[in-house]
């Protein structure tokens, strides 16, 4: 088990099946984390309740605009002071064919999956640098590595993701903060719960390990990128996703 010695995560989207896998792993690890939510406030209390609520806070946010990110980040600072560590984990899908696809469709996606990602690391980026080892991971997909049908606002945003995941690297790795990103590929999910048996079975024959991952695994790998043990590692997109891209 990785550990992390009392130090603060923002995680933001922390109320689906992998946010919650993310909040318990890095609650193990030691870390205090805040985490974001959109509309489900029920939800996010008895996160809180059940992960410790003085080392755990819900915060509503869903913006992609940086106003709101910077009093987001405002909060946490408040109330806990510096931030070390980052996990972009929001994200929204809206499916649809390109010749179908209105432009409400394609604009939430990319607002949602990169443009609220620039606000909310732009907001938090002088409190990342203040010390090397600080740390972030951006949550991307396979998409990104391989297109998607009916998806080119999520792949087109994912791709998006590895860029500004890439150039953060550059800019900034010479003042000691490591970025990296995980591409999972399907992850057992309430979502992937809804997919027919057809497609289900279809998805499987594409990955070599014949199963889709786990929450916990994707969480585990997050935790990896964010720890020590990855101290070397800088700018790279780990794909999760049981060989599906390759």
């Amino acid at each position: 088990m990785l550990t992390f010695s009392g130090k603060t995560v923002l995680v933001t989207g922390g109320t689906g099946d992998l946010g919650q896998a993310l909040l318990r792993r890095l609650r193990a690890g030691g870390l205090r984390v805040a985490f974001t939510y959109h509309r489900q406030e029920s939800l996010a209390g008895k996160l809180e309740k059940a992960f410790g609520a003085e080392e755990t806070w819900a915060l509503p946010w869903h913006s992609p605009r940086l106003a709101e990110a910077q009093q987001l980040v405002k909060t946490i600072q408040a109330r806990w002071g510096e931030i070390h560590y980052l996990v972009n984990n929001a994200g929204v899908i809206r499916d649809r064919a390109l010749a179908n696809m209105d432009e409400e469709e394609w604009n939430d996606v990319l607002q949602t999956n990169l443009t609220a990602v620039f606000a909310v690391t732009r907001a938090c980026i002088f409190n990342l640098l203040k010390r090397p080892g600080n740390a972030m991971v951006n949550i991307s997909s396979v998409a990104a590595l391989t297109g998607a049908s009916g998806q080119s606002n999520y792949a087109a945003a994912k791709a998006g993701l590895l860029g500004f995941t890439r150039s953060l690297a550059r800019e900034y790795g010479r003042l000691g903060l490591r970025v990296n990103a995980l591409a999972p590929g399907y992850v057992a999910s309430r979502m992937t719960d809804r997919l027919s048996e057809t497609v289900k079975a279809r998805a499987l024959k594409l990955i070599p390990l014949q199963r889709f991952a786990l929450p916990q695994e994707v969480a585990a790998a997050a935790a990896f990128l964010l720890s020590d043990q990855a101290g070397y590692i800088q700018g790279q997109v780990l794909a999760v996703d049981g060989g599906l891209s390759i």
